[in-house]
């Protein structure tokens, strides 16, 4: 069965100073695999909000946690 998927690239949004980051600057990485991204937390994008992006995050590390316990 083949289902439609979303879109889930959202625009940057447009800055007018040449020293910002369209969206807002990003955490360092690893730590920004797991934070709230800042155009989620400024409300930029529609229907998410920073609950329910860790609410997902969640769920995603149970999944790779539970993949990871089964290949080892």
């Amino acid at each position: 069965m083949y289902t439609d998927m979303e879109k889930c690239i959202t625009p940057l949004p447009e800055v007018t100073l040449s020293d910002k980051v369209a969206g807002g600057a990003l955490e360092k990485w690893p730590n920004r695999a797991f934070s709230t991204p800042p155009r989620i937390s400024s409300g930029s994008i529609p229907n998410i909000t920073p609950e329910i992006f860790h609410k997902d995050n969640d769920l995603w590390k149970d999944r790779v946690a539970h993949y990871k316990h089964d290949l080892m």
